[in-house]
């Protein structure tokens, strides 16, 4: 079926396009049109059509309720053709339903005019035979014609056949390959299968009383797409039928968001990388040889290097049978034992504290943050179209008492939430003398202090007690999309003083639940107190969720939940990680893609125009090597300068766009000196080198001499970014954006993180 500009429209085939497309005015003029339509195909009237007609027998009045015969009833709905040529409706549709079937109608309009389907997209009345491909007719069953199928894309089949008959593949001239299919025969059911080398074709059938749905589910030659070829109902189902037509809203997104996919930028959040900016002294952050793994989460290194790790603050660690180099929050420091927030790599070999020096990573840590880099995946970098989003930074608690979520710009209430178990907010939680009792948006904004691992946004819905299941929940509404929710929480170890007067610190456990409205369980964890979580679900068909956040231990205990974010995603997005063989990455950005700094006997590499680079180039050349481990062969060319801001990146974009070969995809990555820079954007008597030369791309030069502008603003920074990327996904290229990281100084790293990071976190479309 298809359904024009509001008019009523059928098809049977290519050879009625030219009719179906020309639409119909009114019911009547649908009616004149049955014969053309076959037994149990179905057109539409839609909302527009505001008249009446006389009810037939089996008609359905609104609700699903059979229609009184005679009665007048509206004009819109859904009517099949029966076996005695009668036309009659068989669903009525309530009015909240209409922008349902009106996108249904346009995807229906985009297919019948285009050449992707034909003839063969009919459901005709047969079977497939299994043993042979052959079909034959049969009331009880829909089948398709020939399809065609691209053998190297697998396919998901939702039918119900039997063990005689199901579905078949056939070669380029349709000749017979083999046939497949669920044989229970006793109700729905989905199978993934890969078609044959030779296959061509494929035709599928399913006993009439469940949908027949075929969907690819992977690219094919020419482009990522996904064909919904055919959904059959029981005419009598009128929730069924709804929910087909979610579904194929859902089908039709799907596509497009995989089409725009191939430009849209993907996002590395590096703050769970970088963890915090505590680092021990500059002339203690030396690479030590682990003697001994102590426990899951603790190590012995060797003697005297204790004073290379410091509580509170982040180190790498290699592990000798993956090779690979993973950040870890440091819980504590007792001599040369260090403990570790997380469980270590069974074979730890080698650590290093994170930073060399106030805003560079050590050398070790470089090569964790390109494997950092490479454990990430397509399908949660994407960070574009929000469902639903709870960001701390932006909400404020009008008034302080309520345990409601407002908006900091305009005041009004944006989520409403409900205590639990005694939950509230005033005065001091028990066992505790100044620990304040808390269940609501934090009052101001969090500086990052001496629990950085903890720390991520500025501010957060905070819940500080003392009892079990103390705590709160609110709704996120889905609205039965595919997608994901993020979230980002933490257990802080705050310091408070008990009763007896001694110092402490919160320890207590607490539970992040989310659970649907179906009554599924998409998660449910209990976390401990000491580093940021940052948990994804994947939802799909569900309308809302409730977040559950409540205390595990009758121990003082401080949480916060920083940010609750809801993501549209198509769910065939890859969850493999960015590259592929044959992948070409260049690198746009700072320092960090040159250090480190050459050490002795080291030769720095050369840029792609023959250029020497600023430093070794560990990121880029960790990316290839990493990936070659894997098996995945790609080319890394390195076009970054130390030093440079955003300002440069933008100017000098051109640059990648022109490299042969042709990047397909670009990491970019400003964030330190634009925000160094950003501070002396007033400053008259300004002298930091970060002009540069118009005419040399590696070349520092002052305005004054003809230089172009090196300084921006935080505002400009993101537009900045903003452009890069454009400019990239405009010539091909997908952008990677490497999100601002923290550094060794506490007030760089939340400069970082109060101006640049909020911005980011969520894409550009937070």
């Amino acid at each position: 079926m298809a359904t024009l500009d509001g008019k009523v429209s059928a098809a049977t085939g290519a050879s009625d396009k030219a009719q179906a497309a020309a639409g119909f005015a009114t019911l009547a003029t649908a009616i004149a049109f049955a014969p053309k339509l076959a037994t149990n195909e179905r057109t539409t009237v839609q909302l527009s059509d505001t008249g009446t007609h006389a009810a037939v027998a089996g008609e359905v009045a609104l609700g699903g309720a059979a229609a009184t015969v005679g009665a007048q009833i509206p004009n819109a709905g859904i009517y099949a053709k029966q076996a005695n040529g009668a036309l009659w409706r068989v669903a009525d549709l309530e009015s909240q339903k209409a922008a349902a079937y009106a996108a249904q109608a346009a995807a229906d309009t985009a297919r019948l005019t285009s050449q992707d389907y034909g003839a063969s997209d009919a459901m005709i009345a047969g079977r497939i035979v299994k043993a042979t491909g052959e079909f034959q007719a049969s009331e009880a069953w829909w089948a398709t014609d020939f399809l065609p199928i691209d053998p190297k894309v697998a396919l998901q089949i939702t039918a119900r056949g039997t063990a005689g008959e199901g579905h078949a593949w056939y070669d380029k001239n349709k000749i017979f390959i083999s046939g497949f299919g669920d044989s229970t025969g006793s109700g729905l059911s989905t199978i993934e299968v890969t078609p044959p080398d030779n296959a061509a074709f494929a035709r599928f059938s399913s006993i009439r009383s469940v949908p027949l749905v075929v969907k690819a589910l992977g690219p094919s030659e020419d482009i990522r797409r996904l064909q919904r070829v055919a959904k059959i109902h029981l005419d009598t189902d009128q929730d069924a039928l709804i929910t087909a037509l979610q579904g194929g809203l859902a089908d039709a997104f799907n596509q497009i968001d995989e089409l725009t996919d191939s430009s849209a930028p993907l996002f590395v959040n590096m703050w769970p990388f970088t963890k915090s900016y505590l680092t021990p002294p500059a002339n203690v952050r030396s690479e030590a040889a682990v003697i001994s793994r102590t426990s899951d989460t603790s190590l012995t290194v060797e003697a005297g290097k204790g004073s290379n790790f410091i509580a509170g603050g982040a180190a790498v660690i290699e592990d000798a049978a993956t090779g690979k180099v993973t950040s870890f929050g440091v819980r504590g420091v007792a001599g040369d034992v260090v403990t570790f927030t997380d469980l270590l790599p069974a074979s730890p070999v080698r650590a290093q504290t994170m930073f060399l020096d106030d805003q560079h990573l050590t050398r070790l840590a470089i090569k964790g943050q390109a494997d950092y880099i490479l454990s990430r995946t397509e399908r949660y970098s994407y960070r574009k179209k929000l469902l639903f989003s709870f960001f701390g930074p932006e909400t404020s608690a009008l008034p302080t008492s309520s345990p409601d979520i407002f908006s900091a710009a305009t005041g009004q209430r944006i989520i409403s939430v409900n205590r639990l178990n005694g939950a509230t907010y005033g005065g001091f939680v028990t066992g505790t003398t100044n620990l304040p009792r808390l269940c609501g948006i934090e009052n101001a904004p969090r500086n990052i202090g001496p629990v950085s691992l903890s720390q991520f946004l500025s501010r957060g819905y905070l819940l500080q007690d003392t009892m079990a299941g103390r705590g709160y929940q609110f709704s996120i509404p889905l609205g039965r999309n595919d997608g994901f929710i993020a979230l980002a929480i933490s257990g802080a170890a705050v310091t408070y003083t008990d009763t007896n007067g001694a110092a402490q610190v919160t320890s207590g456990r607490y539970r992040v639940e989310l659970i649907a409205d179906t009554g599924s369980v998409l998660l449910s964890q209990v976390y401990e107190t000491g580093r940021v979580q940052y948990p994804v679900v994947n939802v799909s068909g569900i309308g809302s969720a409730v977040l559950s956040v409540t205390l595990v231990d009758d121990i003082p205990t401080s949480v916060n939940l920083y940010s609750a974010d809801a993501y549209q995603k198509s769910p065939r997005t890859s969850t493999a990680g960015f590259f592929k063989s044959g992948d070409v990455i260049a690198f746009l950005g700072d320092s960090w893609t040159q250090r480190p700094d050459a050490g002795s006997g080291e030769v720095r590499p050369l840029r792609p125009d023959g250029s020497t680079a600023d430093g070794m180039c560990f990121l880029s050349e960790r990316i290839r090597t990493g990936l070659a481990a894997q098996g995945i062969n790609v080319t890394t060319l390195n076009m970054g300068k130390s030093g440079t801001t955003s300002a440069w990146g933008l100017y000098w974009v051109k640059s990648i766009i022109a490299l042969n070969p042709k990047p397909t995809h670009c990491i970019v990555n400003f964030a330190i000196n634009d925000g160094n820079s950003a501070s002396y954007m007033n400053d008259p008597a300004y002298l930091y080198n970060w002009d540069f030369s118009p005419t040399n791309q590696w070349n520092f030069l002052p305005k004054s001499s003809g230089g172009l502008e090196g300084r921006v603003t935080y505002e400009g920074w993101l537009a900045n970014m903003k452009a890069i990327c454009a400019a990239l996904s405009a010539a091909g290229i997908k952008p990677i954006v490497l999100m601002p990281p923290h550094t060794a100084s506490p007030n760089q790293s939340q400069t970082i993180r109060d101006n640049m990071l909020t911005r980011l976190v969520r894409g550009f479309g937070g």
